[in-house]
C-alpha cells in the first residue's frame, strides 16, 4: 500500500512539473509577442509621424512657392 502512495505522489509531482513547464513556456512566449506587438505598432507610428510631417512641409513649402509665383500678378 505504501508503494503506491509514493507512486501517486511522484506522478502528482511530476505533472505538476510538466504542467508548470509548460504554463512558463506559454505565458513567456505570450509575453514575447506582446512586446514585438507593441514594437511593431510604435516604429509604425514613427514612421506614420514623419509622413505627416513630411506631408505638412511639402504643403508649406508649395504654398510659399505658388505665393511667390502670384505675387507679381497682384493676387
Amino acid at each position: 500500500m505504501a508503494a503506491l502512495n509514493v507512486a501517486s505522489v511522484n506522478v502528482a509531482r511530476w505533472s505538476a512539473l510538466a504542467f508548470g513547464v509548460f504554463y512558463g513556456y506559454s505565458r513567456q512566449r505570450s509575453l514575447t509577442l506582446h512586446v514585438k506587438e507593441q514594437n511593431e505598432e510604435n516604429e509604425f507610428r514613427a514612421y506614420a509621424d514623419l509622413v505627416e510631417e513630411a506631408k505638412v512641409a511639402f504643403e508649406a513649402a508649395y504654398n510659399r512657392e505658388q505665393a511667390v509665383k502670384a505675387a507679381p500678378y497682384g493676387s
